[in-house]
């Protein structure tokens, strides 16, 4: 938790700064569990652009509740996986002209996961959750397109690793925007 504050503090004196920035995504995070249903994806950013070629971006990244279930007359299964955490990144931008660039990411992720499962019959049922935390190395390749003179639209592929017991990969489509001071 120490680590989050201090990513926090460090972000605050320089997202304020002028090349300063805060934005959204909204995606689908497709996790690499077999049956597991995609789930929408979200972050809320904060970073700084220190040249048009480097930027620092500090994030919240959330799978949101990717689920799964299998149903039959005599039993009802139920699975779910929510993993989310602080983010850090440095970013490597092309501008292709004014309006338009693209960019990498590599980063890391200090992720929390959530499991759960249901399993019940007409007699019996059972639940149990569990939780496990760790940090994980990122990627990402994007592009950004200027919808005006402080905004930009975003379009990025990120893939995610988390789990220690269970490796599970994440890969991730979004749309975001981005407001530059």
């Amino acid at each position: 938790m120490r680590v989050v504050a201090v990513l926090a503090s460090m972000c605050s004196a320089t997202c304020f700064a002028e090349g300063g920035f805060i934005g959204a995504t909204l995606g689908k995070a497709d996790l690499d569990v077999d049956g597991y249903e995609d789930a929408t994806s979200y972050s809320f950013l904060a970073g700084y652009q220190a040249n048009e070629n480097l930027a620092f971006e500090f994030s919240y990244y959330s799978t949101g509740e990717a689920e799964y279930s299998q149903e039959s007359f005599s039993y009802r299964y139920e699975d779910s996986a929510e993993i989310d955490g602080p983010t850090l990144s440095i970013m490597g931008i092309a501008p292709l002209n004014e309006r338009f660039e693209f960019y990498g990411r590599l980063g890391v992720w200090l992720w929390d996961a959530e499991y759960s499962f249901k399993y019940s019959e007409p007699d019996f049922s059972l639940e149990a959750s569990e939780s496990e935390d760790g940090n994980s190395v990122f990627y990402g390749l994007g592009a950004q397109f200027a919808a005006g003179k402080n905004a930009k639209i975003s379009l990025e592929f990120t893939k995610y690793e988390a789990g220690d017991e269970v490796d599970i990969d994440i890969d991730n489509i979004s749309v975001g925007g981005r407001y530059y001071f």
